[in-house]
């Protein structure tokens, strides 16, 4: 049989934080003969309803129990911690009824006050900071590099300019050095 487990009401949890929780079920009737006659007796005189009701009952009182026990930051952090402790927490009491959770999913859990929904704004504002602060620093590097690259290209150039500025001098001056030869030589 599968059904869903959701209790009408809040549960509270450990905080004192009221939650919504809604959950599926997996339940079956035992292979063993002791149990097949157990589930038998209890439920072939009941209706799909009242068989279903009577299991929900259980479970939800498991499930209220558990939830008190656990915070949020647990029920929403860790749903198959949940699920374990509810299969073995129901284990006797389906036992009693030749029955046995297979499985428990927690579907979803809510609140009317946004606690889960604040739950994760610290972590949403760090990582938004972080995010930030790289950026920064991206930029921050990039700029540097820009300007590194910027004063290096600048003292090549100018160093180039410096070369050719001494090589035009020391032509000029050769030519200086010729002409004056050659008048000499004219004179």
């Amino acid at each position: 049989m599968s059904f869903d487990v959701a209790p009408q009401q809040d549960l509270y949890t450990k905080q004192g934080v009221a939650v919504t929780v809604e959950a599926v079920a997996q339940i079956k009737v035992r292979s063993d003969r002791e149990s097949i006659l157990t589930a038998a007796e209890q439920f072939l005189t009941k209706s799909p309803d009242q068989r279903e009701g009577l299991i929900r009952l259980v479970m939800e009182g498991h499930l209220r129990g558990i939830i008190g026990q656990l915070t949020v930051e647990q029920i929403v952090k860790e749903p198959e911690m949940v699920a374990e402790r509810m299969r073995s927490t129901c284990l006797d009491d389906m036992s009693k009824m030749g029955l046995e959770v297979i499985s428990f999913t927690i579907r979803e859990v809510r609140d009317k006050n946004e606690y889960i929904t604040n739950m994760g704004r610290p972590d949403v504002a760090r990582i938004k900071r972080d995010a930030e602060i790289a950026t920064a620093e991206a930029e921050r590097d990039t700029a540097i590099r820009r300007a590194i690259a910027l004063r290096e290209a600048t003292v090549a150039k100018s160093a180039a300019d410096q070369e050719r500025v001494i090589a035009e001098t020391a032509s000029l001056a050769k030519q200086a050095e010729a002409q004056r030869d050659l008048d000499i030589q004219k004179a």
